[in-house]
């Protein structure tokens, strides 16, 4: 790998890992020994990406947040699961699978114990770099917005002022591909 993952930290930008390096660094490394949580989270993270997988093939998921960072306790792990839009809007027929694609896609699968904070983003194959249509805008949005939102760093507590400071890129993310990208 060429990243220097030594401090466990990520400089701004993202960086494609597999499940097992992102385990190494942030989950297996001794010194993560003393923490409660990491392994706990962990194991969440793979029980939510099996749960929508078992719905929808998910391309890759965006992983980052206070667990990719040297917090012994993090609070939970941040993703974005990204999902072939053809393969979201075929399987969002069925009225079942449409109830729960959205409990990821809003953020809310969370039970009392469940510390992954998810959302899902559509991914649209684009060969070049026109926008062709309004669906090809939505797409360049929400993927533009998820790339910046992965690079803040939040400066006080939730809910005080917004700095300027946190609008630049000071923290990386990860891609981990899961089922691929369709071809």
């Amino acid at each position: 790998m060429l990243l220097d993952l030594a401090c466990g930290s990520l400089p701004p930008g993202r960086f494609r890992m597999t499940q097992d390096q992102i385990a190494t660094v942030w989950v297996n490394d001794p010194k993560w020994s003393a923490s409660a949580s990491r392994q706990s989270i962990w194991a969440q993270w793979h029980e939510a990406a099996a749960a929508l997988r078992a719905v929808v093939p998910v391309c890759a998921a965006w992983v980052g947040g206070s667990f990719l960072s040297q917090e012994m306790e993090p609070k939970d792990i941040d993703c974005v699961w990204i999902v072939d839009e053809g393969l979201l809007d075929e399987v969002r027929q069925d009225p079942d699978a449409r109830q729960y694609i959205s409990l990821f896609a809003n953020g809310l699968i969370r039970r009392d114990d469940m510390r992954v904070d998810c959302r899902i983003m559509h991914w649209r194959p684009r060969p070049g770099i026109e926008m062709e249509d309004a669906r090809d805008q939505d797409y360049a949005m929400w993927r533009g917005y998820w790339d910046d939102f992965w690079q803040r760093v939040r400066n006080g507590p939730e809910g005080a002022p917004r700095t300027r400071a946190e609008t630049l890129p000071r923290r990386g993310y990860v891609e981990v591909v899961l089922d691929g990208f369709p071809e």
